[in-house]
């Protein structure tokens, strides 16, 4: 049987119990005098402060809260970004300035107190380092917009090139206005997004330490236990049904798992059942070959892969049902495109023409001139009407068939995941088992 290192571990620290069983025995005093924290330790009181802050900024409650907060951040500045223009960005810029800013306030104590538990433990997770550096980077665009905020009464055009650049004689100047908070702003949500991204991977990271400091979560074998028991050379089977006596009496169950405090128990009780001829040291030794792992043992995404694959012969139904959610969800991708060809064809304009008009009391003004797809220049230079394009109609189709589709989509994005699954949690419990 492998040995395994946590049971080297488990087994390890009972031997120095069971020697200190026999010196007492043999009316030998063993030293107990206090021991000391090495020189540069931390101390039990801080660790125990750290964990209980760690816990606390992990908590299920508080981190479900922040990650909301991140939602609603990104959601209202993509929002005001999608719908409002350089030139009308203005009207709600404030507002939005102040709540990013309250939002910000809140993601700045959370990072202090992970820093101030984690220490530097931090810079052994590189996403955790990333949401550090991605924290500072949105700090800075949220000063960024206070510091260059739209305002009306500032508003200053100037011409910057022209839009026709490659022609033999530009015709169409290019104007640039000195509003750019919606571009801060875009990428405010930009790093708001990486934020969500990357906190749940720091937090997965963080919570491994909240048990660091206290004893290890091994689970042994009592089946393991009670092979090993009997493999110990000049057993008597009664000493063996004194032990399993103990054994039931201590962890409450016949089979199963044990925790390392239930092991420790029965150690001490069974060193007293041990043949005499065998000292506690070569007792325990023939125990170092029992199964035991962490608790905190997580599945990686390999094994649950490869159960899914070998078991895929049991769920038949399960992978039928995939595959035809999968074909019908791929039955969408030429509706869409049919959709996205009315609305980019027909449907938005061909081009967007921006004039500036000098006036003596206001200065620059745009106009601007729309020109539809439906319009066209004949060999004589004359704009004509298509009848055939017809953007409004074709605006309508596009997006009421766009929005039609979100519904079955949704509905087969839902049996997909709902499926897929299915056939994980089978796999999954079948490793297990």
């Amino acid at each position: 049987m492998a040995v395994k290192q946590q049971s080297q571990q488990s087994a390890a620290s009972p031997s120095a119990s069971g020697q200190q069983r026999e010196a007492r025995q043999k009316n030998m005093a063993p030293s107990n005098g206090p021991q000391h924290p090495a020189g540069g330790a931390s101390s039990p009181q801080g660790q125990g402060g750290r964990v209980g802050c760690l816990q606390l900024i992990d908590n299920r409650k508080w981190h479900y809260v922040v990650m909301g907060l991140l939602f609603i951040d990104f959601f209202g500045n993509a929002v005001g970004v999608g719908f409002l223009s350089q030139v009308t960005y203005h009207t709600w810029a404030l507002k939005m300035r102040l709540a990013s800013a309250g939002c910000c306030a809140i993601y700045a104590i959370d990072m202090l107190l992970r820093l101030v538990a984690v220490r530097s433990a931090l810079c052994r997770s590189p996403s955790s380092l990333m949401d550090v550096f991605a924290l500072v980077l949105v700090g800075g665009a949220a000063a960024a917009r206070f510091v260059k905020a739209d305002s009306p009464a500032k508003v200053v055009i100037t011409q910057k090139g022209w839009l026709d650049d490659e022609a033999p004689i530009p015709r169409h100047p290019k104007y640039v206005s000195n509003q750019i908070e919606i571009y801060i702003a875009s990428a405010y949500c930009l790093l708001i997004a990486v934020r969500i991204i990357l906190k749940p991977r720091a937090r997965v990271f963080s919570k491994k330490l909240h048990n660091h400091a206290n004893s290890d979560h091994l689970r042994i074998s009592m089946d393991s236990l009670r092979s090993s028991l009997k493999r110990i050379p000049n057993i008597s089977e009664a000493a063996i049904e004194m032990m399993e006596t103990d054994l039931v009496m201590i962890c409450g169950r016949n089979d199963g798992e044990m925790s390392r405090s239930e092991l420790m128990q029965f150690l001490e009780r069974a060193l007293t059942y041990r043949p005499k001829e065998i000292s506690a040291s070569v007792f325990l030794s023939h125990l170092r070959d029992i199964d035991a792992q962490s608790s905190l043992f997580i599945y990686g995404a390999s094994d649950v892969v490869t159960s899914t694959l070998r078991h895929w012969s049991n769920q038949r139904l399960a992978l039928s049902c995939t595959v035809l959610v999968v074909l019908i969800n791929a039955s969408f991708v030429p509706l869409v495109a049919y959709f996205m060809s009315k609305l980019g064809d027909e449907a938005f304009p061909q081009q967007v023409i921006k004039v500036a008009i000098t006036n003596r009391t206001q200065g620059y003004t745009i106009r601007t001139d729309i020109r539809y797809q439906n319009l066209t220049t004949d060999a004589s230079g004359v704009d004509i009407e298509l009848p055939y394009i017809m953007p409004d109609k074709a605006l309508k189709l596009g997006v009421w068939g766009i929005l039609l589709i979100c519904v079955p989509f949704a509905i087969v994005d839902f049996l997909m995941g709902y499926f897929q699954s299915t056939m994980i949690a089978k796999a999954t419990e079948r490793l297990q088992a």
